[in-house]
């Protein structure tokens, strides 16, 4: 994701190569593999801001549409002082490349957009059997591997309730604060908190326990959370 944002791009070309790139190779079935499933990641082991990502939980929580600045621009620090304008899609916090410093200025009007909020949790009580049968079908699914016609209709019966979001909304993904799970088997310490999940350009109607897939960009922002904690 780092290396779209160096690239010199207007805010809507960056945008629409995004859009694209996710629309044409999300269903490359080795590209999808490689996408790291917050899931199954280790805490002692945390993911970059800034990466792709797999999400598959439930909606615990909707909120209201948020405002967000769409565009910013920055200055070169040299004797140029070239001014570019990029976009503040997908990101919380505006990010400033080497060598440029954040242009402050209050922008227009047309430079606010909004995006939908979602608090999502990982799917409660999903034992290690669902677990493993969802990794196994969708490995073996997008590899084209052959399956027994009976077999298939048992994993698609299981997994019917799970609705994948694909990038035809992008979105990013915020680590929200966690609370204490009961493990109701024992299994390896995975993360279990929560996440903010901002939903980008879709109108796919999301309800209260929806379980969805979400693939989208990952931010762990911990100076936001105390901030938000000394606020209390």
């Amino acid at each position: 994701y780092s290396d779209w944002f160096y690239l010199d791009k207007s805010p809507s070309t960056f945008e629409h190569d995004v859009r694209n790139y996710f629309q044409s190779h999300i269903d490359n079935p080795a590209l999808y593999k490689e996408i790291p499933s917050l899931n199954d990641h280790h805490d002692e082991s945390p993911l970059p801001s800034g990466c792709l990502v797999r999400y598959r939980a439930m909606v615990q929580d909707m909120a209201d549409d948020e405002i967000y600045c769409t565009h910013y621009k920055v200055r070169s620090n040299d004797h140029h002082g070239t001014v570019i304008e990029k976009s503040a899609k997908f990101m919380d916090l505006f990010v400033c490349p080497p060598g440029y410093s954040i242009v402050v200025e209050e922008p227009p009007r047309e430079k606010f957009g909004s995006r939908q909020c979602f608090t999502c949790v990982p799917i409660p009580n999903e034992s290690q059997w669902v677990k493993d049968t969802y990794q196994l079908y969708f490995g073996e699914e997008m590899t084209m591997q052959k399956r027994p016609i009976h077999e298939q209709d048992n994993v698609q019966q299981l997994l019917s309730p799970l609705k994948r979001l694909k990038a035809s909304a992008p979105m990013e993904t915020t680590d929200g604060n966690s609370e204490t799970v009961t493990k109701v088997e024992p299994v390896k310490t995975i993360a279990k908190s929560s996440c903010m999940v901002k939903v980008y350009d879709t109108t796919d109607d999301m309800i209260l326990n929806t379980m969805v897939e979400f693939i989208g960009i990952y931010y762990e922002h911990s100076v936001i959370k105390a901030d938000s904690l000394q606020a209390l």
